[in-house]
Parts: C-alpha cells; sequence; structure tokens
C-alpha cells in the first residue's frame, strides 16, 4: 500500500482542506445535535474554517436530530430532504460555470498530502 493512513486523512479530510474550496461554490451545512455517528464539532470547525477562508457558506443544526436527522423537533426538518429543501433549496437553482468543464469530466483536486479524484 502506497499511501498511509496520515496520507489518506489529509487527502479525506474536509476540515483541513477548507482553504482550497473553490471561490463561489456555495455550501449548506445541515448537522443532527443528536448524530452519533459523525460528532457534530467536527461540522462546526468546519464551519468555521470555510468562514475564516472566506466561503460562502450557511450551517444548521437540527435540534435532535439524529445522522439521518430522524428525530428532529421540526416536522420541516426530521428528514435530509426535508432539511435540504428548507435550509438549501436556494442552492440548487444558482447558475455556476462547471471548473472540470463539462458535467461528466473527471475532477482532480489538489489537497494537503495529495490529490483527490
Amino acid at each position: 500500500n502506497r499511501f498511509t493512513a496520515q496520507h489518506e486523512f489529509d487527502v479525506r479530510s474536509s476540515r483541513r482542506n477548507a482553504e482550497l474550496v473553490p471561490a463561489g461554490v456555495p455550501i449548506a451545512l445541515i448537522h443532527g445535535t443528536r448524530d452519533d455517528n459523525v460528532d457534530i464539532r467536527h461540522a462546526v470547525e468546519f464551519y468555521a474554517r470555510l468562514l475564516a477562508h472566506g466561503k460562502n457558506v450557511r450551517f444548521a443544526a437540527i435540534a435532535n436530530g439524529d445522522h439521518g436527522l430522524h428525530g428532529a423537533e421540526a416536522e420541516d426538518e426530521n428528514s435530509r430532504y426535508k432539511a435540504t429543501l428548507k435550509y438549501a433549496a436556494d442552492l440548487f437553482s444558482e447558475q455556476r460555470a462547471c471548473p472540470a468543464g463539462s458535467p461528466g469530466e473527471a475532477t482532480s483536486i489538489s489537497v494537503t498530502g495529495g490529490r483527490y479524484e
């Protein structure tokens, strides 16, 4: 195996690579406060790093939502689909140029420790 566990962490860590998110790409982070799969502190740290790098980001903490947002207090937030519609639907209507050319083209992104394709 040519990659170490640290290399995999470096390449795949969104928190470590927040500055590499292309300018103008809107991001909506939606995270359940009772997620027992991914600690909400990871999303908060990623959000803070994106803000520090001037990225277009918004954050929504879903009260009592688990990893799939089930159990959320608000009816319009109790699934990933509903929460996405509530907090990020407007992002899908924005027109952006595809940085890789056509949508079907593969993208290779330089990240800390290597490249992610």
